[in-house]
């Protein structure tokens, strides 16, 4: 995809494809706008804002089922001055966690697993675990702790990558049903997932999301460095200095323990592309949605099925290993902001970048 002089979104390579949520039957796909000027004003916003906050990374707008604005700028890999395109990938970080919730979704569906099944079934060494359900993973109210103290070893498998974490696990009774973030629920659904199918989590992720959807180009955190995968990058409390002298390097063993919570590298168009699709109902009925999407709800959060919901809108945030991603998604997807970048700043100003794109484009 790529914006000409006039700011009109052209698409110029097969993995850059525009979709259209609203068409039913054969596999829709977002549609890419002829942007009357109206719209050309929202490219132009997005644009300015973007550049204005010193963004270094790639972003779309979807509205009303069409890509109507894009943003593609800056350093991918400073040490070979590689710049960033419309087919730049970054890691998505925490934002993966929704899509590892459709693939559990899929194994109920299966027949596989139920939101009830008990954490027992899997991993008993793992203290409460026959009190904690799937449900209670999916929604992080589990009760669960990992500490500290834990430390990754080789890859195996992603079974085993569950069986590294029971040891570090802590239990808490009295604030199970209560929500706290902690990532390491998704590690332990992304292993169940793997028990039950006998497939390895890409594998799965291959299957269910990426092929019907075409997509292609993405890669894992692990996974050697191609033409599209971008750098992450650590700055300090001014992220406004191009300063790209801190790249972030990744044991192979950190990132598969990611697993399924943080390890995935997309790029900006097929993120807002596979949000759509889970909310539109082309991955997940609206049955199965309502289930996913039932959230513990407390004076301060609502969370579930790896979204934050509110009202109108479900949103995700993700930091880590020099990178930074923002997805804001209407219920039936029709709208979204995705904004993916590879600097990491001590403070984080797009942010609010995402939420005031959001707020007019999404939410409105």
């Amino acid at each position: 995809m790529a914006i000409n002089a006039m700011g009109i979104v052209k698409f110029s390579s097969s993995s850059q494809r525009p979709f259209d949520t609203r068409t039913s039957g054969q596999r829709p796909t977002i549609q890419n706008s002829s942007l009357s000027q109206p719209e050309n004003a929202v490219q132009r916003d997005l644009s300015e804002r973007l550049t204005g906050s010193h963004f270094n990374g790639s972003a779309v707008i979807v509205k009303n089922g069409q890509v109507i604005a894009s943003f593609a700028h800056g350093i991918a890999d400073a040490s070979t001055d590689r710049r960033i395109d419309q087919n730049s990938t970054f890691e998505i970080d925490s934002v993966q966690k929704s899509l590892t919730a459709v693939l559990v979704m899929h194994q109920i569906r299966a027949g596989q697993l139920t939101l009830e099944s008990k954490l027992a079934q899997f991993f008993p060494a793992i203290p409460g675990s026959g009190e904690i359900s799937i449900k209670n993973l999916l929604s992080m109210t589990s009760g669960l702790r990992i500490s500290k103290a834990y430390h990754p070893t080789a890859y195996i498998n992603d079974v085993d990558e569950g069986n590294q974490l029971v040891p570090f696990f802590s239990y808490d009774p009295a604030v199970r049903g209560q929500w706290h973030y902690d990532g390491f629920n998704y590690a332990l659904l992304a292993a169940i997932i793997s028990q039950v199918s006998g497939k390895q989590y890409p594998e799965l992720l291959r299957s269910d999301i990426m092929q019907p959807l075409g997509i292609t180009n993405y890669a894992f955190a692990y996974d050697a460095g191609n033409g599209t995968k971008t750098t992450g990058y650590m700055r300090g409390q001014d992220y406004t200095i191009q300063d790209f002298s801190r790249p972030v390097a990744v044991s192979a063993a950190k990132a598969h323990s990611e697993l399924g919570t943080g390890q995935l590298l997309l790029t900006a168009h097929d993120l807002a592309e596979i949000e759509c699709a889970i909310a539109d109902g082309r991955l997940l009925s609206h049955s199965e949605k309502g289930l996913l999407y039932q959230s513990l709800v407390t004076s301060k959060v609502a969370y579930g099925g790896g979204l934050y919901l509110s009202g109108n809108f479900r949103r995700a945030q993700g930091y880590g290993d020099g990178y930074c991603a923002f997805l804001r998604v209407s219920p039936d997807g029709q709208e979204a902001v995705a904004l993916l970048t590879n600097i990491q700043p001590a403070s984080n100003p797009w942010l609010k970048v995402a939420d005031e794109l959001a707020s007019r484009y999404v939410y409105s």
